[in-house]
């Protein structure tokens, strides 16, 4: 099945109309995801990049406190209306 869905990087304008928050993880040594992390940081204005130090692909389970200080953390920002899109100066195509 995942043979035949588009990649992430084939979603790149379907990203940049998103307009929800969107909150991106990834473990430092998951070497499959780091790169469409990044991609998916620099397509979708309303995107936030968080790279895990010392982990792999499931960051909940290796830190699971950490990781539950940032989803509250994302998840108090968006509930507070204090997120917000990306300064459209900081993005660089």
């Amino acid at each position: 099945m995942q043979l035949k869905r588009a990649t992430i990087f084939e979603l790149g304008s379907a990203l940049r109309k998103m307009k929800v928050p969107l909150f991106v993880v990834s473990g430092d040594e998951d070497d499959n995801c780091v790169a469409p992390a990044l991609f998916m940081k620099s397509q979708c204005k309303a995107a936030r990049l968080w790279i895990c130090p010392a982990t792999g692909h499931t960051v909940n389970t290796e830190e699971p406190d950490l990781f539950n200080q940032m989803l509250g953390d994302f998840l108090w920002q968006v509930d507070s209306g204090r997120w917000r899109a990306r300064d459209p100066r900081s993005i660089v195509r």
